[in-house]
């Protein structure tokens, strides 16, 4: 139509404007983030809120803890009858009380089946319940959250493995902790065999810590130092001497000839085999293979070495190492000794099954229990040897021996600043120790044990 006016603009086409409006994304993120808003609203919550329910679930835990702890405890002091207020009220002095604000504390004995404790007859279970109101996490997780936790406590007799021990039976100082001695037994506890009232003393400044602790056959401990931490067990059982068939008889049928001793000054490698003895000296860098080494004391042959194991200095080294003092006569009076004076020593026994090679695992010393003579005497290097000797271990703060020292008839002194962080067993007639070390013997299986016979109240779930 002449002179009509178009009602779109020129060059406007519908199928163009219907494609650029399908593509357009102008607050298309308005409409995506109104529709996530909420959740992600609620996710921002759990986490927020999260930390309270942690707090929480500690509190209760606490709360829970110290509930099961206090009914087992009037369980074996045999109150059946108020265990349970007991229990709850210890739960109330950890800001957790049964029946207000949400919160149950349930007392079972014994604990409910099917936990593992549920037949013991010294357990007690305790559960703590608290129910925790939701705020803007109830968006995704619902009104309300129940939080719990749960404890047992029981009566467990005090029984680990045993890396100190005195087999002395009547005298006095069998076991001794003196001076500046810092121990940690750690898995492990230290006996005294000895029935006198002398038998385990601890004087001076020294300190140990034992989770397991320490054992007399005596009446009562001298402890006279306040720095002995772990329980104490009185009137405990003699613990036979547990080696005395693992070394076998003497002298070892695997031992060879008797041969010259060696003194090593330099760098050096010793194999395994017999000699009259082993001197480390001042300034050596010594390798010992690993293996078993037989230190003859007969005097026809072991010379100036005496059949002796002495480091006078310098650095000894050795992995899956037994050294053997032994004498080749068959009625000895005398052996060598092990005395480490000063250097570095690091030496770890075997492991594993008995060999050829390795007769003795896990025995690093082993000292032949013939030579008794009367009374302990005093060995010093270069003189004769000794039946009864005073083994002396000191080095310094780098030592480091793993496995079982065993002198049967002879009295160990431990001193100086040695540290052995893995498991170090002392089996001797008298330990005296006045030198710091970690003895770690969680694991070791190839220890004596100590059971206390005054069982102890202790969380085991």
């Amino acid at each position: 139509m002449s002179g009509a006016t178009h009602p779109f603009p020129t060059g406007f086409s519908r199928r163009g404007a219907i494609a650029r409006f399908t593509l357009d994304r102008s607050a298309a993120v308005s409409v995506l983030f109104a529709i996530m808003l909420p959740a992600l609203i609620g996710f921002m919550a759990v986490g927020i809120e999260g930390s309270m329910w942690f707090y929480t679930q500690q509190k209760a835990q606490t709360a829970a803890d110290a509930a099961a702890l206090a009914g087992a405890l009037e369980i074996k002091n045999g109150d059946s009858t108020h265990y349970v207020a007991v229990a709850k009220s210890e739960s109330q002095r950890n800001q957790i009380q049964d029946g207000v604000q949400n919160q149950t504390v349930t007392i079972n004995y014994p604990p409910a089946s099917p936990d593992a404790y549920h037949s013991n007859a010294t357990a007690v279970q305790a559960i703590v319940t608290k129910r925790f109101g939701l705020l803007f996490s109830a968006l995704v997780l619902g009104s309300s959250l129940d939080i719990r936790a749960t404890a047992v406590a029981a009566s467990v007799a005090g029984t680990g493995n045993v890396c100190i021990l005195g087999l002395n039976k009547t005298a006095n100082n069998t076991v001794e902790f003196s001076g500046a001695s810092g121990l940690d037994l750690v898995d492990c506890a230290a006996v005294s065999d000895s029935s006198s009232t002398q038998g385990f003393t601890a004087s001076g400044g020294s300190t140990a810590v034992s989770n397991i602790g320490y054992f007399t056959h005596a009446s009562v401990f001298n402890f006279s130092s306040s720095g002995m931490s772990g329980p104490q067990t009185e009137n405990a059982a003699v613990v036979p001497d547990p080696d005395a068939t693992a070394v076998g008889s003497f002298p070892p049928s695997t031992m060879g000839a008797c041969a010259a001793a060696v003194t090593a000054s330099g760098t050096q490698t010793l194999s395994p085999g017999t000699y009259g003895g082993i001197t480390i000296a001042a300034g050596a860098n010594v390798t010992m293979s690993a293996g078993t080494y037989y230190l003859d004391a007969n005097s026809s042959c072991a010379g100036n070495g005496h059949g002796s194991f002495v480091v006078q200095g310098g650095t000894v080294t050795g992995t899956g190492v037994t050294i053997v003092l032994t004498n080749s006569a068959s009625s000895p009076t005398s052996v060598g000794q092990v005395t480490i004076q000063s250097g570095t020593a690091t030496l770890s026994a075997p492991t594993g099954a008995a060999t050829s090679a390795d007769p003795y695992p896990n025995f690093l010393f082993i000292v032949d229990n013939r030579a008794v003579v009367s009374g302990n005497q005093t060995y010093s290097n270069n003189s004769n040897a000794c039946g009864n000797c005073k083994e002396a271990i000191s080095g310094s703060a780098s030592t480091n021996l793993t496995g079982i020292m065993y002198f049967p008839n002879d009295q160990l002194t431990y001193s100086g600043g040695s540290s052995e962080n893995s498991c170090l067993a002392i089996i001797a007639d008298i330990v005296t120790v006045s030198g710091s070390a970690t003895m770690n013997c969680t694991g070791a299986n190839y220890l004596p044990t100590e059971s206390s016979s005054n069982a102890h109240i202790t969380l085991v779930e």
